[in-house]
């Protein structure tokens, strides 16, 4: 499954002491410029985003898909700035910064009110970093779940994401799950990725009128814990973020796997809205379609 390269620790590293010496403003503006340019010059990872975006956009039109993948780099660009800078923001600006859209903040608050845990199924839209952080700044901690066996670049950020004191994030495996098993019995928040492919692993359901291979660990966790299952999306509108919730029903047939398959399906058929209307924001750098 072909996929944008990681960077390396020391690429971020260097990339980390630059935005803590340039004026956040400057920043933004840098962040932007090479995104696009990197778009530009590194044809077979634009060439991946554009494989993606064609069934969103509904178009095979070399020039507007060029156009939507530039902006889908300038974002990506954006985010990881904000995952740079994070550690140096006060926990009230994640607040001043963030709307809570309603009625999907209405629609977490009743979940985790009933006291069974919620699993939080997140998209690479916006700054999905932001998001996590926005919640954890309200009083409500996050366990989020990793993809295993990550290149040392992922690993580093992931550290940085974790810099909260209840932000916590691990590589999945046996002890992760058991922890996720433990935090939602006590009522807690877990998240993980909805829109990733992994390799041999993963529900194939139709997403944008295609078959594609997506994420199920959500739905399973979900299913055998009784917590309750909420897509979670965020967008940028100008310098604020807006993130929403959406509950996603799960079914109880008594047959596991075809569970699954509905929750899976019924998360993409839910999801598809949020990236169509705004596909410059979904920067996801792995090819969903061969």
């Amino acid at each position: 499954m072909k996929q944008a390269r990681p960077l390396k620790e020391s690429t971020i590293r260097f990339a980390l002491f630059l935005v803590r010496i340039t004026p956040r403003g400057v920043g933004y503006w840098l962040a932007r410029v090479l995104g696009r340019l990197y778009g530009r010059i590194r044809h077979e990872y634009r060439a991946i985003v554009e494989s993606n975006l064609r069934p969103v956009l509904e178009t095979a039109d070399p020039r507007r898909l060029r156009r939507v993948a530039l902006e889908v780099f300038a974002t990506a660009a954006r985010s990881y700035y904000e995952l740079l800078y994070m550690p140096l923001v006060p926990r009230d600006e994640f607040l001043t910064r963030v709307v809570f859209d309603e009625p999907g903040w209405s629609h977490f608050l009743k979940a985790h009110a009933r006291g069974k845990g919620v699993v939080l199924a997140g998209a690479h839209l916006s700054s999905f970093d932001m998001l996590g952080q926005a919640v954890v700044a309200r009083g409500y901690p996050i366990f989020v779940m990793a993809l295993p066996d990550q290149a040392e670049g992922f690993v580093f950020m992931n550290k940085m994401r974790a810099f909260q004191d209840h932000g916590i994030i691990q590589q999945m495996g046996p002890a992760a799950l058991r922890h996720a098993f433990r935090i939602l019995h006590d009522g807690g928040v877990v998240g993980t990725g909805a829109d990733r492919p992994i390799k041999g692993q993963g529900t194939v359901v139709e997403f944008f009128g295609r078959p594609t291979l997506l994420p199920d660990g959500h739905v399973r966790l979900a299913l055998r814990t009784g917590a309750a299952l909420l897509l979670t999306t965020c967008r940028r509108a100008g310098d604020r973020y807006h993130l929403d919730f959406y509950p996603i029903a799960l079914p109880s047939s008594g047959d596991d796997e075809a569970d699954v398959q509905t929750g899976v399906q019924r998360l993409a058929q839910a999801l598809e809205p949020a990236i169509r209307a705004h596909p410059e924001q979904w920067h996801l750098l792995i090819r969903l379609w061969e």
